[in-house]
């Protein structure tokens, strides 16, 4: 006589799943950079980063929070020349953006194996966003346009694969602060 197997997958009714993640690209880091050519000028950023955490209300549907930040900017220097003193001064300048955003997501499994857990994820929430501006000249009047609209959205197309029943690597795609992240998924 032969032994069933216990049957087993990757995603199931009471599974808990806490994933950390690094995203591609800083898309304000990236515009930024576009000035880079100028003496002086250096575009800075971090992240996006993606903590998530879920579980499953059934084998094909979970519900959890996810949490992701980002920050990105710029700072240059620039001469300005005085034609009353014939002087020049240089005057640093520097701008910068982040934002956390902490969501509710739902997320909905489907073609499930012992090592896959394909799933499309949905989330809403609330979202920070702060605009910072400094420098050093006392006649520069920033022209940095702020707009902070507090509700968050994120909508990906993602897939886990677990190297051992619970640990393993995860990977979206889609609209989360980028176009595309991955990292660490862990099961509990």
């Amino acid at each position: 006589s032969f032994a069933k197997s216990q049957s087993y997958s990757a995603f199931e009714s009471g599974t808990i799943v806490i994933t950390a993640g690094y995203g591609f690209p800083n898309l304000g880091k990236t515009i930024l950079k576009i000035y880079e050519s100028e003496t002086g000028y250096n575009a800075f950023g971090f992240g996006p980063m993606h903590f998530k955490a879920e579980y499953g209300l059934s084998d094909k549907i979970s519900f959890g929070a996810s949490i992701n930040y980002v920050s990105f900017g710029a700072d240059w220097t620039e001469d300005s020349y005085d034609y009353f003193t014939s002087t020049t001064t240089s005057y640093n300048y520097k701008v910068s953006y982040t934002s956390i955003s902490f969501l509710a997501r739902l997320n909905i499994h489907f073609a499930t194996t012992d090592k896959l857990d394909p799933y499309w994820g949905i989330g809403t929430g609330y979202r920070t966003g702060n605009a910072k501006w400094t420098t050093n000249d006392p006649n520069y009047v920033a022209d940095v346009l702020s707009i902070n609209i507090p509700v968050g959205f994120e909508t990906t197309l993602g897939i886990r694969y677990y190297f051992v029943d619970f640990i393993g690597a995860y990977m979206e795609f889609g609209i989360g602060k980028s176009l595309i992240q991955g990292g660490i998924a862990i099961k509990l």
